[in-house]
């Protein structure tokens, strides 16, 4: 989903009010720098002018991967028939596995 805050944010805006739509800005506000001074604060997409360092970069990484990694143990706990395992829950655990068939000649 962080593939969105680079595209033009009419798109995930909200029609009458030209805000960025509430789950949006809480998605932002869960993954931290640089969305929540990029997006939130000056409203505008993320570009690749804001990625020019090897610190701007890590950065980045290492506030997708800390949401990646935590959110479902987050959703997991806020679960009553879930909560017993929220502690081992992880991304691979929710996510669909990808088959591909061979082709067939």
């Amino acid at each position: 989903m962080t593939y969105l805050f680079g595209i033009d944010l009419d798109y995930i805006s909200s029609d009458s009010t030209n805000v960025l739509k509430k789950s949006f800005e809480s998605m932002c506000k869960r993954l931290g720098e640089p969305f929540t001074t990029i997006v939130l604060k000056k409203k505008r997409s993320l570009r690749p002018s804001d990625f020019e360092t090897d610190e701007d970069i890590l950065t980045i990484c290492h506030c997708i991967m800390k949401y990646q990694l935590h959110r479902m143990q987050e959703i997991c706990k806020g679960d009553v028939q879930l909560r017993e395992v929220a502690n081992e829950a992880s991304p691979q655990q929710f996510s669909a596995p990808i088959s591909i068939s061979p082709a067939t000649p």
